[in-house]
């Protein structure tokens, strides 16, 4: 839709370049032929179109809200590389333009940006949502287990915690909120009988060190079999090894806001204690 300052302001996008399967992918198992994959179900944007001003394009519409400053539309990450071009002003090199990732386009004044913006679940702020909460119904992440010989679902669970904005938010206080899931792209390791994969979000529950979660389904039935705490959210997807011990060890990255990347490790016991973390 062609956005108007005064009157219509796009259309809202629900699985756009931030929802879904993104690029950390999916796992799958070559003996049962199920893949497993981890969604993001909340990633909700505005949409809007314009104009391009005169000699800029010889496309009818780019992203922008007709009757605003234009200004170029670039995806995340743009203006990272070592031979990015300069941007002048305070920015320096390699700025992205006013309003940064997340604007992806001509984001009018006082108004919703012209491209995808994060809103749901827990992560980023954006405009699409009602009180400091997601417009679009939990859950928020999920995993699933999908059947490749018979094209079905299997299974379906909400996976990660609820956000801390949506559980400590005023207007739900006394209300029984199920897990919700988190918004967020995380990959995930398959294993004979488990699947493993973090949060993608970082939260405070009740009784809990302020972190995320390495969780553990069961491969068969979806139902969380054990989960260890993590500093920070999933920032790569695990992987597992044998090692000179004999033992299984599972590694994954974690990282995000203050929290610097980071590998940690967990042995998994020859005994029944728990596992341990070495970074």
């Amino acid at each position: 839709m062609v956005g108007d300052p005064n009157g219509i302001r796009g259309a809202i996008n629900v699985g756009n370049a931030s929802g879904g399967t993104n690029w950390p992918g999916a796992g799958a198992d070559p003996e049962t032929h199920v893949v497993y994959a981890e969604a993001s179900m909340a990633a909700v944007g505005g949409l809007t179109l314009r104009k391009p001003p005169p000699g800029f394009s010889d496309i009818n519409y780019v992203s922008g809200t007709e009757g605003t400053e234009f200004r170029i539309a670039e995806g995340p990450g743009f203006g990272s590389a070592a031979d990015a071009p300069q941007r002048g002003g305070a920015a320096g090199r390699g700025a992205p333009p006013a309003g940064g990732r997340g604007a992806r386009g001509a984001a009018p004044e006082g108004g919703a940006p012209g491209g995808a913006a994060a809103a749901g679940g827990g992560r980023g702020g954006g405009g699409l949502q009602v009180e400091g909460l997601p417009i679009v119904k939990p859950p928020y992440g999920v995993l699933s287990a999908i059947d490749l010989d018979k094209g079905e679902l299997k299974w379906q669970v909400p996976h990660g915690d609820t956000p801390d904005n949506v559980r400590n938010h005023p207007m739900l206080q006394g209300m029984n909120i199920p897990k919700t899931g988190q918004n967020g792209s995380v990959g995930l390791l398959v294993t004979k009988t488990l699947v493993v994969l973090g949060d993608p979000q970082v939260t405070a529950p009740p009784g809990r060190p302020r972190g995320a979660m390495l969780r553990a389904y069961n491969r068969d039935t979806g139902a969380e079999v054990g989960a260890v705490w993590l500093p920070a959210a999933q920032s790569g997807s695990p992987m597992t090894y044998k090692g000179p011990d004999g033992r299984q060890y599972i590694v994954v990255a974690v990282s995000g806001g203050n929290y610097s990347g980071e590998y940690i490790s967990f042995a998994l016991p020859s005994t029944g204690d728990r596992p341990t973390a070495g970074q």
